[in-house]
């Protein structure tokens, strides 16, 4: 499913990142997945942010 179709949003371009960032946002965080060894055992994907973006208005 496209979520930015089903929702209405406008996919922009991140800068480190290949995911889109969200346009109506008035923020973002580009993450990386950090650690994978928690996927198996708990599911958990330890992110670290890469870039912020705010809305500047």
């Amino acid at each position: 499913m496209d979520k930015f179709k089903k929702f209405g949003l406008t996919p922009v371009a991140g800068e480190k990142v290949c995911a889109p960032l969200v346009a109506e946002c008035f923020v973002n965080s580009e993450c990386r997945v950090a650690d994978t060894s928690l996927v198996d055992d708990y599911r958990l994907f330890p992110l670290e942010s890469v870039r912020a973006w705010t809305d500047p208005s």
